[in-house]
């Protein structure tokens, strides 16, 4: 139950009932209506064929039943003739004229036929007559072809046939007398053409049965087709065609049927143009509701999802997910852009304060190794066995003690900000070991205000220049200076350290301002380099750090710090 009350809190659950409710009960309702309605036009459509074709199929019966008439009466006279002309012994040939003059002028007068013939079935020679406007001679060679490989001498009293000339169907109305058969064809196309109208009949199927229902012949054809086969045989069985109605229709002359095949085309364009649309709009609106339900869930549920998944990533911890794809409303392109700012912002912030922590442990962690050179603590041993050679105590004392507070400096835990008092007093631990190792090389001088003293500042950034002050610019028999100022101006820190030793080159001192490591025969430089990027990395861009020198006469360094921009987080404890 809890199961199926969430399922139904879901929005998406909610919109689909809604749907179903609104359009299924009308949809259901007029798909009947229309059904009901379009039924019974189909009904009453059929009665109307079946009236039409069974008007056609009496007409047709008069004009037969009238020639067949004709016939007899030719017949009956012909015998006579056939009689009287073989006592007198008259030719056979001023026979045959006489009944083919007869024959001739029945043709005229009948205008359904087309064609009247006299067959000498003892020489098998046929004499025809037809209308030369309508037929050719081709079409003469062609019938008495046909009427020639016919066996009509079995043929007795009236008889009809279908026959096929030239691919068209004839009805064959034929009388035999002794060795003579005389007949007339009807053409099939001019029967059926009857029926209907000139605007439907290319598209009603005719097609003429025997009594057997085996369908003889096709209105238009001369060849059955399959799907006309089927539909004769369908009405003649009294059956209903899947695909249209099946009329049937009796021809008492010659006892034939005409099979009709009206297909539903003719049905559904016969129905109401009203009725017709209802229909359609009634199966239609059935399809409205997956369409429906697509669209809205691709307006609006889809992208709801979308930013329930950005917000559930977020909440994942997964802040470098983004909505990449377009929205196809305004409104909610304004949530995936809100929602992609948001995340850009909120990974700026977290990322921002991570990196700038781990590149503050990672320059720390250079500053130290730098500081505790291996090459300093090696000197170190080796000056204090010397002065413990020379027994100069009081020296080894003083250096053990300035060496104690150099590494203990170096090697604390805490690595944040000092204060510059701090910094200084390390410095002179340092130039204090120096001078034992180095004495009478250097003289050292500082200047600094007193507000100045508990400024915090990052530490090594004053060191690491005076010991490059010991390292490059001693001069091995002279005497230089290192002069450390320190002075605040307003909200801006400036240190100076100078000496007047050795100097550099252009070309190593253009790299240390542009903040490269310097690599030479002796090894990657990087005091430099990590001090610049202490200092950005606690001051911002924009801390000044500033470097002349020339050779042979010393080299100068100048730093401004702004204080109004020390990072709030620069002093945080970093733990890698």
């Amino acid at each position: 139950m809890k199961k199926i009350r969430d399922l139904c809190r879901r929005l998406t659950v909610r919109l689909v009932l809604a749907i179903c409710l609104a359009i299924i009960p009308v949809n259901i309702l007029c798909v009947v209506v229309t059904q009901l309605i379009q039924s019974n036009a189909r009904k009453t459509l059929r009665e109307v064929y079946q009236r039409e074709l069974d008007f056609c199929a009496a007409e047709i019966n008069k004009d037969l039943e009238r020639i067949q008439r004709l016939f007899i009466a030719s017949y009956d006279e012909q015998k006579t003739s056939v009689r009287q002309q073989t006592d007198s012994g008259v030719k056979k040939e001023l026979f045959i004229q006489n009944c083919c003059a007869e024959l001739s002028t029945m043709r005229k007068e009948e205008a359904i036929v087309d064609l009247i013939y006299l067959k000498d079935n003892a020489e098998n020679r046929v004499y025809v007559g037809y209308d030369t406007f309508q037929y050719d001679y081709y079409f003469e060679a062609m019938a008495k072809r046909e009427l020639e490989s016919l066996d009509l001498f079995d043929v007795k009293y009236l008889n009809y046939q279908i026959i096929e000339i030239d691919g068209s169907c004839f009805i064959l109305e034929n009388i035999t007398y002794y060795d003579y058969s005389m007949g007339c064809l009807f053409s099939l196309d001019d029967l059926l053409g009857m029926i209907g109208t000139e605007a439907d009949r290319e598209n009603r199927r005719l097609y003429l049965a025997d009594q057997e229902g085996t369908l003889l012949a096709a209105y238009g054809e001369g060849i059955l087709t399959e799907d006309g086969t089927a539909a004769g045989q369908e009405a003649l069985s009294g059956q209903e065609a899947p695909s249209g109605q099946a009329l049937m229709a009796e021809l008492s002359v010659p006892r034939f049927y005409i099979v009709e095949y009206v297909p539903d085309s003719m049905i559904s364009y016969a129905v109401p143009i009203l009725y017709r649309i209802l229909c359609w709009v009634a199966l239609c609106s059935v399809l409205v509701i997956p369409v429906l339900w697509i669209y809205i869930r691709k307006q609006v549920i889809r992208p709801l999802l979308v930013v329930e998944n950005s917000l559930r990533q977020i909440e994942s911890d997964h802040l470098d997910y983004r909505i990449g794809e377009q929205a196809s409303t305004k409104e909610f392109q304004y949530l995936y852009d809100a929602y992609n700012r948001m995340a850009e912002s909120l990974k700026n912030l977290t990322i921002e304060a991570y990196e700038h922590e781990v590149e503050k442990a990672r320059l720390d962690a250079i500053n130290s190794r730098l500081q505790v050179n291996p090459h300093m603590l090696l000197n170190s041993f080796n000056m204090l066995y010397s002065l413990a050679l020379s027994k100069d105590f009081q020296c080894i004392q003083d250096y053990a003690k300035n060496l104690m507070k150099y590494f203990r400096y170096i090697l604390r835990k805490d690595q944040n900000l000092v204060t510059i008092a701090e910094e200084i007093e390390f410095v002179s631990n340092y130039l204090n070991a120096q001078r034992v190792r180095y004495p009478e090389a250097f003289t050292s001088v500082y200047q600094m205000d007193e507000d100045a003293e508990e400024i915090r500042i990052p530490p090594f950034i004053i060191e690491n220049f005076v010991e490059n002050s010991i390292k490059y610019g001693l001069k091995p028999g002279g005497l230089i200076e290192i002069i450390v100022i320190i002075r605040k101006e307003e909200n801006l820190l400036k240190i100076s350290i100078l000496d007047t030793g050795n100097g550099m080159s252009e070309e190593i001192l253009d790299k240390l301002n542009r903040g490269e490591v310097v690599e030479n025969a002796t090894g990657r430089h990087i005091g430099v380099w990590n001090c610049r990027k202490r200092i950005q990395m606690y001051y911002g861009e924009s801390a000044v750090l500033t470097i002349s020198s020339t050779p042979g006469e010393g080299t100068q360094v100048w730093m401004e710090l702004p204080l109004d921009q020390l990072r709030e987080d620069a002093g945080r404890e970093t733990q890698v």
